[in-house]
């Protein structure tokens, strides 16, 4: 007899639901305790802050930093530090985070909509230089669900055309395209310190760049007189210098975290990863040694996809970042839609998602442009979902877990499928 899944009754495969975030760190009290005896909580310029500005360009490698509120604060300083106003138009992935659209049509602009890549939801660089007009004052890339933007062709394209690009690494704190820390690959990078991201402080941006004029011109933006506007506090920078100096240990955990769930559940029915192939060529992939998949499901531009099996060699060039782990998912293959599989998944306790909206959805065509079709964009947006970062920190074999509880679901997907279309659907049975 098959085993009940959570949403038909059955006991939950982890009835506390997912970890909690941030996690208790003895290192964040311990800093907490230093800064209360000191009193320098409380300054406006303080030590923490100016430490934590300093450990970031040097595990960022970059020359200059400066913090803010938030990362959609920081998107929009930039913005305006680029010059993006009402006569502006601002390129972007039609697959993003809204706020970034928001930003650019606070500021009057006109975003420019392009697709994402088959395997990746990454801005697509193809049509590139062709939406490019002299209306184009900037660039906006993210790195998104564990995906990584094609940051050598897309800056080699800004800067014929001299065109700043801003580089969102929000979602992928931690990880790497050549050796090189993603967010510091664009002419401005952005971090955010949000409740729920990689690093915390429940708010909180910050901008990078490498010109010290661009420094300076963000600085005016940010200030009013003698203070900052929307500064990051001394208190917020205490929280963050122990994450950051965890960042690489624990981002490492991560991607091992994330190469194993991959092996796990890749070949279920109706499962697809994240795919970079569009970042390397099979050239330079041959040139590291390392094996590419032969595996014909997934081909883009006749160029093979890097195997799982060589994860660790891959690293060596390709080192994404997980602050969501994502992955394409086929209701038709696997039998049951993805609202119903996300929720089955939920009630057994773990924190999995559907991905973005398309920037177009529901969107009047005319807040946007659209020079191009956006096929993969709709896919990506009809077949993604994501799984919430906490749980690629634990020790255990949660990822045995996780398939154990997508064997549960696919066994019974067409009682879950009858029991949700003759009642109303389940509540999740965690908060």
């Amino acid at each position: 007899m098959e085993e009940l899944p959570a949403i038909l009754g059955g006991k939950p495969i982890r009835p506390e639901g997912p970890p909690i975030w941030p996690i208790s760190d003895s290192a964040i009290r311990s800093a907490f305790a230093t800064a209360s005896e000191s009193t320098s909580w409380g300054v406006y310029n303080g030590p923490m802050l100016r430490q934590l500005s300093q450990e970031i360009k040097e595990y960022f490698q970059i020359p200059f930093v400066i913090f803010c509120a938030s990362g959609t604060l920081a998107i929009e300083t930039v913005l305006k530090s680029c010059g993006v106003n009402h006569e502006s138009e601002v390129i972007l992935a039609g697959y993003e985070y809204e706020p970034s659209l928001l930003s650019i049509l606070n500021l009057g602009a006109k975003p420019v909509l392009l697709d994402v890549y088959e395997n990746c939801p990454v801005l697509d660089t193809s049509h590139l230089e062709s939406a490019i007009t002299e209306k184009t004052k900037a660039i906006l890339v993210s790195h998104l669900h564990g995906g990584i933007a094609a940051m050598p062709e897309l800056n080699l394209i800004a800067a014929r055309h001299k065109i700043p690009v801003i580089e969102d690494a929000a979602q992928a704190m931690g990880g790497s395209l050549e050796n090189k820390k993603l967010g510091t690959w664009g002419d401005y990078g952005i971090l955010s310190f949000g409740g729920s991201k990689l690093m915390s402080s429940g708010r909180g941006g910050a901008i990078f760049c490498k010109d010290q004029r661009l420094f300076q011109r963000l600085n005016l933006l940010l200030s009013r007189g003698i203070q900052q506007l929307a500064p990051l506090s001394e208190l917020q920078a205490i929280v963050l210098i122990p994450q950051l100096q965890q960042l690489g240990i624990r981002h490492q955990q991560r991607a091992r975290s994330v190469q194993r769930l991959c092996q796990k559940i890749v070949n279920f029915p109706g499962f697809r990863t994240i795919d970079y192939s569009h970042v390397l060529s099979k050239d330079t992939f041959v040139e590291r040694n390392i094996s590419l998949s032969t595996d014909q499901n997934y081909p883009i531009d006749n160029r093979a996809v890097p195997s799982f099996q060589n994860q660790e060699t891959i690293n060596q060039t390709i080192d994404p970042g997980y602050y969501k782990c994502g992955f394409y998912f086929d209701d038709k293959t696997f039998g049951l839609s993805r609202s119903l599989f996300i929720r089955a998944l939920r009630a057994e306790g773990f924190a999995f998602d559907s991905g973005f909206r398309s920037l177009f959805s529901g969107r009047s065509p005319k807040r946007y442009l659209a020079p191009f079709p956006m096929p993969q964009a709709i896919q990506t947006e009809s077949k993604m979902i994501i799984l919430h970062h906490p749980i690629l920190l634990e020790t255990s074999a949660f990822e045995d877990e996780i398939l154990h509880a997508i064997k549960k679901i696919y066994a019974l997907r067409e009682e879950i499928a009858k029991r949700a279309n003759s009642s109303e659907e389940p509540e999740d049975n965690f908060k």
